[in-house]
């Protein structure tokens, strides 16, 4: 979640994979909301529950797997810090497969322009290495 939020991403983090409670879906209407959880069997699972009960509060949504072929946990975080010298225009002229992280990218490079400000993604540990440019995902106006 600090990741994504560090980038302008709207976020909330749901801390482990059986942590979600149903009745939060409520809380989400009125919103879309993409699902994005830990490339892996549980975080896979828990990301197919969530957006079963968002479904029926009403909120519309879709799961966003960023790696389908892999199985280690790979996650949001991992993704933008893979990704760490994006500026908008590359964000722009970028295309994603359906179910990818389309939707997230849309979002960061929205922010950046819409604001004139700079949107990073890292881990919050690295927070002075991101704002130097040295890690994390950055994308600029």
């Amino acid at each position: 979640m600090i990741s994504a939020q560090s980038r302008g991403l709207p976020a909330i983090a749901v801390p482990g994979d059986d942590a979600w409670e149903r009745e939060w879906a409520q809380l989400l209407v009125g919103r879309r909301v993409s699902v994005v959880l830990d490339c892996d069997r549980a975080g896979r699972e828990a990301a197919v529950r969530i957006a079963a009960d968002l479904k029926v509060a009403g909120v519309r949504g879709s799961i966003i797997d960023l790696a389908r072929d892999r199985q280690d946990g790979y996650d949001l975080t991992d993704w933008l810090n893979a990704r760490a010298d994006l500026t908008g225009a590359q964000l722009r002229r970028m295309t994603f497969a359906p179910g990818s992280m389309g939707p997230k990218a849309q979002a960061a490079r929205s922010f950046a322009q819409e604001t004139g400000r700079l949107a990073a993604i890292g881990a919050l540990g690295d927070a002075a290495a991101i704002l130097s440019g040295e890690r994390g995902t950055r994308v600029l106006p």
